[in-house]
């Protein structure tokens, strides 16, 4: 079946500072992209500048002398002190998607091959110093680069002058990884002790006992005692945290998490043992944020919606890549199993669903229903129905089978992820509005919360109880059964409370090896 107009060719491989800056009311766009926000977009000036960085990283060690530079470092790493710095000032102007002189440098393989002026970007010639040299090193200021913004530091120039002399080797074990595979896992910053204000809550999952709840925090996972009492924090995570998902045997929790336009990761938190709230493997790092998570029934795979419009599927064990589409044009915003794990549904901005074999990655139908981005799905157990939402504030429920919808319910504002239990669908909505959606016969039941734009729900172990997430930083408990309040409170830590997790230096987190890619 055609993928849409849409979307992207199928494609799959196989494969061995500063506070959160968060979208505000009064403007549509800018609060959707609260949940799912786009990378920035370099203007041609500042695409030149990045250009620049690139040319003004590397001398030779007679230049380096010339222009007085301290010596470089000994024994300059490419996974350690290369690869940070080219993904610092470089990446975000040549990668895959924006090859500014068609040029790239998001990988190693990449790094030293010619763009359109056909030199060699690590290589001299004839005994002249390669162009990314003669760039940097240029005294005329319309060619001199980093153009119109200070050069390089003396310290980053050392320590890629150092590896340059030393051959430019790579000490990685595949020079086609991304570069966020190739350095070693960040230990992120500690996350403040109290909050001056509440967070929109991005995420929200229950504990495997139903007796706590996670939520996104700004660098931590905040642990609430349903009584909005905060318990601990799970610290040594990215930025923003836009998905949490409970492991079905109740060991790890995967967080989804990044900066928006910059990067993003995968990490699986342990929950149990001696090592419960440490980070035990980081298997997945990208140049963009990860906005939803999903175990496989099983408990055998993590299914991820990626900003970088990718989804991917990951050993849930080794954090070995599994499978990676490359289906939407746009990012993937949600993620979804059938009951049995056989078929994954992935929603995109691109305005589509899409169902997959989740075994053989085949694209088994493209759902082009919808009018705007599409940010939740759903599949029915036995994977012949799924249920989408988006911006154009309604939930279709379509087949599998044919893509032919069947049913819709209208809403009061753009829908966003689901949640399924085993009678029904539910749905936060930017209309402050929670709704129970029946599978038997699509009768709706309201939940009205005294809040902002609902963006993310959960449903308890036991299906006794619902939460949700706000915009606003409200989090929500109700009784699913009579749509009664339980608690409300808001995600803001106004005292210190230790965060459980010790502190783990980077080298000691686990990543794939490299047949991960």
């Amino acid at each position: 079946m055609s993928a849409g107009p849409c979307s992207t060719p199928m494609s799959f491989s196989f494969s061995t500072k500063a506070a959160a800056r968060f979208a505000t009311p009064g403007n549509a766009h800018t609060m959707l992209d609260a949940m799912h926000p786009r990378g920035p977009a370099p203007t041609s000036q500042a695409a030149t500048a990045c250009l620049g960085m690139l040319c003004g990283l590397l001398l030779t060690p007679g230049m380096q002398t010339a222009l007085g530079d301290e010596p470089a470092p000994p024994s300059a790493s490419f996974s350690r002190d290369v690869a940070p710095l080219l993904v610092e000032h470089c990446l975000a102007c040549h990668n895959p998607r924006k090859a500014e002189g068609g040029y790239r440098v998001d990988t190693f393989e990449s790094l030293g091959t010619a763009g359109d002026s056909g030199l060699l970007p690590l290589v001299g010639e004839d005994g002249e110093p390669a162009e990314l040299i003669r760039r940097i090193t240029s005294h005329d200021e319309s060619e001199r680069m980093p153009a119109e913004t200070a050069a390089l530091g003396d310290a980053a120039v050392a320590v890629l002058t150092q590896w340059v002399a030393a051959g430019a080797s790579f000490d990685a074990p595949d020079p086609s990884m991304p570069l966020q595979q190739v350095i070693p896992p960040p230990q992120h910053p500690a996350a403040p002790a109290a909050y001056p204000a509440a967070l929109p809550v991005t995420a929200v999952a229950f504990s495997p006992d139903g007796t706590q709840l996670y939520t996104s925090g700004y660098h931590e996972v905040l642990v609430w005692n349903l009584d909005g009492s905060l318990a601990h924090r799970i610290g040594n995570v990215g930025e923003r945290v836009y998905a949490l998902a409970v492991s079905p045997d109740g060991q790890t929790l995967a967080v989804g998490c990044g900066q928006p336009g910059r990067e993003g990761e995968v990490r699986f938190v342990s929950l149990t043992g001696g090592n419960a709230d440490e980070v035990r493997l980081v298997p997945v790092r990208l140049d963009d944020v990860v906005l939803d998570l999903a175990y496989r029934p099983d408990g055998a795979a993590v299914a991820a919606a990626c900003a970088d419009k990718t989804v991917r599927l990951i050993d849930a064990a080794s954090g070995e890549l599994m499978l990676a589409s490359q289906s939407h044009a746009e990012q993937v915003t949600a993620v979804s199993f059938s009951g049995d794990g056989g078929r994954l549904a992935s929603a995109s901005r691109d305005g589509s669903a899409k169902v997959f074999d989740a075994s053989s990655g085949e694209l088994l139908v493209s759902y082009q229903g919808h009018t705007g981005p599409v940010r939740g799905v759903a599949l029915l157990a036995d994977g012949s129905q799924a249920f989408s939402t988006g911006d154009d504030k309604q939930l279709h429920r379509w087949n599998v089978g044919d893509a032919k919808k069947v049913a819709d319910v209208g809403l009061g504002g753009a829908g966003f992820r689901l949640a399924l239990s085993p009678d029904a669908i539910w749905l936060p909505a930017a209309d402050g509005r929670l709704r129970r959606i029946s599978l038997a016969d699509n009768a709706v039941k309201e939940f009205q919360a005294p809040a902002d734009w609902l963006l993310c729900t959960a449903v308890s172990p036991d299906g006794s109880r619902i939460a949700t997430g706000s915009h606003d930083g409200t989090i929500q408990l109700w009784n699913t059964a009579d749509a009664a309040s339980v608690t409300r409170w808001q995600a803001q830590p106004n005292e210190p409370v230790a965060l459980r997790a010790a502190a783990q230096k980077s080298a000691e987190i686990g990543s794939p090896s490299a047949n991960s890619w």
